[in-house]
């Protein structure tokens, strides 16, 4: 039993030390604008949550959800929409958007018109906010909710 005990220790000790060395942190990039929901990245606090990309025309689209929104069939619902225009299309070649892994925030830049735009997003909940957005470099910029579900 002692031999078992040493065995089973030293393994545990060698599963967990090769997991914490193979984990790093790390970023999902995109370099191009995404057509449709299925070019959106993941992010969220694991209470709340969104899917978030970004169209050709420059806007931001989010669709947020709660990890205890259910329906009566059992499907995960989402919530709401929230779309970012930013009225600053996107230049050919000039996109780059990234997921921090580690942070758990959506960026993006790109030029309209030769000019600098960035988007920065995340999702927290808390007492003063549930998601962020800050635009620079498009002063024109406006948030509207979008109403796809009807009751």
């Amino acid at each position: 039993m002692k031999t078992f005990s040493k065995f089973f220790g030293f393994l545990v000790a060698a599963v967990a030390a090769t997991t914490v060395q193979a984990y790093s942190p790390a970023s999902i990039v995109f370099d191009s604008p995404a057509e449709t929901d299925r070019g959106s990245m993941f992010l969220g606090d694991g209470e709340v949550a969104a899917l978030a990309w970004i169209s050709a025309d420059g806007t931001l689209h989010t669709v947020l959800q709660r990890t205890d929104s259910w329906d009566e069939a059992g499907r995960h619902i989402k919530v709401g929409q929230i779309d970012y225009a930013t009225a600053a299309p996107v230049d050919a070649g000039s996109y780059h958007q990234e997921l921090s892994l580690a942070r758990g925030d959506f960026n993006a830049t790109w030029k309209s018109g030769g000019k600098p735009v960035s988007v920065h997003y995340r999702v927290q909940w808390g007492d003063d906010h549930l998601a962020v957005c800050e635009i620079t470099g498009a002063p024109n910029a406006s948030a509207k909710n979008v109403n796809w579900r009807f009751f």
